[in-house]
């Protein structure tokens, strides 16, 4: 997360936050369509990202991760603005949360399994 943390610019892009935020998280075309909008090296981290994620929350019954917490831990890691506005950022929260609990919980339709084959090796 630290590594996610450090990068320049958040995998979901600056460029795109604003589209993002003000989707809906049930609107899971305009998700896929935004996701596949970013830079083939973000998606390709963000694909393995949620993959990973996706193993976790297999095991929520051990571990309590759920797809909120897991949200909550790396929702303002991977869509965050480039604007540093505290009210914003509060204002905006839910929906950054809203859309990553929307990209975990909809994995296959945003990363198709047969771009996830190879991610079972590390």
């Amino acid at each position: 997360k630290l590594w996610l943390r450090e990068l320049p610019e958040p995998l979901l892009s600056f460029a795109l936050y604003n589209a993002f935020v003000n989707t809906s998280g049930t609107d899971i075309d305009v998700i896929v369509a935004l996701v596949h909008k970013l830079p083939a090296a973000n998606i390709a981290v963000l694909r393995r990202l949620v993959h990973l994620l996706s193993r976790v929350l297999a095991n929520e019954q051990h571990n309590k991760m759920t797809t909120a917490n897991l949200a909550v831990v790396f929702g303002p890691t991977l869509l965050r603005s480039s604007s540093d506005d505290p009210v914003a950022e509060m204002r905006d929260t839910p929906k950054v949360l809203e859309m990553v609990k929307a990209i975990i919980t909809n994995r296959e339709l945003v990363f198709p399994p047969a771009a996830e084959q190879d991610l079972s090796t590390p």
